[in-house]
């Protein structure tokens, strides 16, 4: 490793940015996440001493030594996206810290929001008062916002991955509409923390889901929630280039 990427690591001031831009955009940073969007950014190649990483002042992890099998750029995204926070110093944000944090990095309006967790609420068994399923419901929208397949179809916007024809039945019936505005229904705090990269359950890579009447080949995540299936694969899975680009001006 060369001293030009140790005096990035050991530079707080950059390391703080590289922090903000992972919040915002929703990666979950660990302290080897750091260092591997580094040597990536740097070099795109794995670590080439062990004791190098040592000497960084940094806590690292087990986690680093999954770098060592990344051979593209690209592939950071799926990396990080499994990774947990890391940093002690992270408060807790409050309730319009993560809607600011959500409207800007999904480019979405309050309104469009608005209207994005009321479907995942009416899509939730429970009448929105299911968190774990309302976080799969919304899972499965951003990952077609991440998807190559889904983005040339249907656009990488979530709103409107999740108001398009044929998609959300709820949308389409009027459904949804009982549950705009209940930012009291755990429903609808639960697509909030999703979003904003505050909820503690992992996600899952599925695309698509059906009621758990239907008669398909499903994986029910909660009993007698939702039947989920057509999963997101590595190579149909797009970088969220917006990150790379900003740590690169922040390195830079």
């Amino acid at each position: 490793m060369n001293n030009e990427i140790l005096m990035i690591l050991k530079n707080s001031k950059k390391l703080e940015e590289i922090k903000r831009i992972a919040q915002k955009y929703g990666v979950r940073l660990t302290s080897s996440v750091v260092l591997s969007i580094v040597m990536l950014l740097a070099s795109g190649s794995a670590y080439q001493n062990d004791q190098d990483m040592k000497s960084v002042d940094l806590e690292i992890t087990d986690d680093t030594f999954i770098t060592k099998s990344i051979d593209k750029l690209g592939a950071f995204s799926t990396v990080a996206l499994n990774l947990k926070i890391n940093f002690e110093e992270v408060r807790e944000l409050t309730w319009d810290e993560k809607i600011e944090i959500i409207l800007d990095k999904f480019e979405l309006s309050r309104e469009q929001l608005d209207v994005c967790c009321a479907i995942a609420c009416a899509e939730a068994n429970g009448e929105g008062m299911n968190y774990e399923e309302a976080v799969n419901v919304i899972c499965t929208a951003y990952n077609r916002i991440i998807s190559a397949a889904w983005v040339n179809s249907l656009g990488d916007n979530l709103y409107g991955q999740m108001t398009a024809p044929g998609q959300f039945v709820v949308y389409e019936n009027g459904n949804y509409l009982r549950f705009l505005g209940r930012i009291d229904l755990v429903g609808y705090q639960a697509v909030i923390d999703f979003l904003s990269n505050q909820c503690e359950l992992k996600g899952h890579n599925y695309l698509s889901f059906r009621s758990n009447d239907s008669n398909i080949d499903g994986e029910e995540l909660v009993k007698g929630g939702n039947l989920y299936f057509n999963e997101l694969s590595d190579e149909d899975r797009l970088a969220d280039k917006r990150v790379l680009e900003e740590v690169t001006r922040v390195l830079s």
